[in-house]
């Protein structure tokens, strides 16, 4: 199934606001939770094909029928979904937004699980759909800690406090660099939920894409991202 004839049957069942279908190169991807005028709000992402995108919107309105805590819970979205095709292969690709590092890599990678969960659990429902037929991958951007809280984590680091691999990530990453760092059902307890194991992935391919700390938007070429699954 082409993109073109997803997006179609998917208007047929789901609000068409929620949904569309960009023939542009690139589609902006907006946190629409920022805080402060120094929060990462943006970031461009490239792609040569049509690409439908799924908009918060639709997670963000099924939240009320999930328990929001206690933790794990469905009761999260991320930013926006994209679904795509290259060379003969669909993709569908979640993306989270954040502006802190550490925590935010932290509660991204919750959102990012949850809100793949449901985007599965809706697209399973659609006509001739089929997640064999598709990659699924998740793209957490954020801000690069500053030298302040640079400091603030060494200290820890120092001081034995775990920090459960953020301090080993941190060193990983460069600025305007991709660092994989795949994320589990086990580890965010989702396994703990009573999901059909093709709807709850055991493992989500995860690339985290970071910014200067000053930067309030990036961008990203799927391409990029595609050859490393």
């Amino acid at each position: 199934m082409t993109t073109d004839e997803l997006y179609n049957k998917l208007v047929k069942v789901f609000e068409p606001g929620f949904l569309s279908l960009e023939k542009n190169n690139s589609i902006i991807v907006t946190e629409s939770t920022a805080n402060g005028p120094g929060d990462f709000i943006q970031l461009d992402v490239t792609s040569y094909n049509n690409k439908l995108f799924i908009t918060d919107q639709l997670l963000k309105n099924s939240n009320n029928a999930f328990k929001g805590k206690p933790a794990p819970c469905l009761n999260e979205e991320c930013d926006g979904i994209i679904i795509t095709e290259i060379n003969g292969k669909n993709y569908i690709v979640l993306i989270e937004l954040k502006s802190g590092f550490c925590n935010g890599i932290s509660k991204g990678r919750g959102q990012l699980m949850a809100s793949g969960i449901k985007i599965l659990t809706f697209l399973n429902c659609i006509d001739d759909f089929s997640l064999d037929d598709y990659y699924l991958c998740a793209i957490l951007a954020l801000q690069k800690p500053t030298t302040e809280k640079l400091g603030q984590i060494v200290k820890k680091e120092s001081t034995n406090i775990k920090l459960t691999g953020l301090d080993k990530l941190m060193k990983k990453v460069s600025v305007e660099d991709i660092v994989r760092d795949d994320v589990t059902t086990k580890e965010l307890l989702f396994d703990s939920l009573p999901i059909k194991p093709n709807y709850c992935l055991p493992v989500l391919p995860l690339f985290i894409y970071t910014v200067q700390p000053d930067k309030i938007s990036g961008a990203i070429d799927l391409t990029n991202i595609f050859v490393s699954l």
